[in-house]
């Protein structure tokens, strides 16, 4: 085959292939390229960066110090990652074990709330805890503490100012236990608009079952929620229903 020739195959196979790769992420198929690095978080003995393509991160890369690099799947917005810097990446402890464990940023909703993925540390390096949502988080005596407050429109109609609406206040407290991170207990206040009723909620984890439990849903009318917000107010570092 002559050199032109050879060239013109080349090409070609260069441009099917770059075709293939925007068609599927056009499709959105789960290829996990990573093919970018967009963001890079340093911290002491260890660095945390963020992979992927076309505008999407999809890998986290771990790398202790003097250590091998462990590969996370995660789904990332790179926007909000670059704009969060260095806090990107957050360290805490729910293990107790005395290892720094991290809380990746996933990204940050329309309120503003940043959400986080949980990374366990381990004899086998870090792994992801599931179901963990680590919005607005802190740290109370080893549990992460999660909070969010979430209000919705109850119309198809969004310009209706007189629709009927919900808000909610939510506290999520993750645990660790027996080798997983669990959510212990769950704590909800709901304003329902169209009946003028409060709901105070209590979940807990339910260790023969393995999953949560209601221990309480009291239905409050506004006098009744009113006699009690202070003491519910106090649970809750996000502001709650009024």
């Amino acid at each position: 085959m002559k050199t032109k020739n050879i060239a013109i195959v080349l090409l070609a196979a260069a441009v099917l292939a770059v075709a293939v790769i925007l068609i599927l992420d056009a499709l959105d198929v789960d290829m996990r390229l990573s093919l970018k690095k967009y963001h890079t978080v340093s911290l002491e003995n260890m660095q945390v960066s963020f992979h992927g393509s076309f505008g999407k991160v999809n890998t986290v890369k771990i790398k202790p110090d003097g250590e091998r690099t462990v590969k996370l799947k995660l789904d990332c917005d790179a926007a909000a990652l670059e704009t969060a810097g260095a806090e990107a990446v957050e360290v805490c402890d729910i293990n107790g074990d005395g290892a720094r464990d991290l809380l990746l940023l996933t990204s940050v909703d329309a309120d503003g709330d940043a959400h986080r993925a949980l990374a366990l540390s381990g004899n086998d390096g870090y792994t992801l805890a599931e179901g963990v949502d680590a919005v607005n988080f802190r740290m109370e005596e080893g549990i992460l503490v999660a909070e969010e407050r979430l209000s919705e429109v109850i119309t198809e109609d969004k310009k209706d100012d007189t629709a009927p609406y919900e808000e909610s206040s939510i506290k999520y407290e993750y645990q660790y236990r027996e080798g997983s991170v669990i959510i212990a207990r769950k704590t909800v206040i709901t304003y329902y608009s169209d009946s003028d009723i409060y709901c105070f909620g209590l979940w807990e984890h339910n260790d023969k079952y393995g999953e949560l439990t209601a221990l309480s849903e009291d239905w409050l009318s506004v006098e009744e929620y009113g006699e009690i917000k202070a003491q519910i107010d106090g649970v809750f570092t996000v502001e709650i229903p009024e």
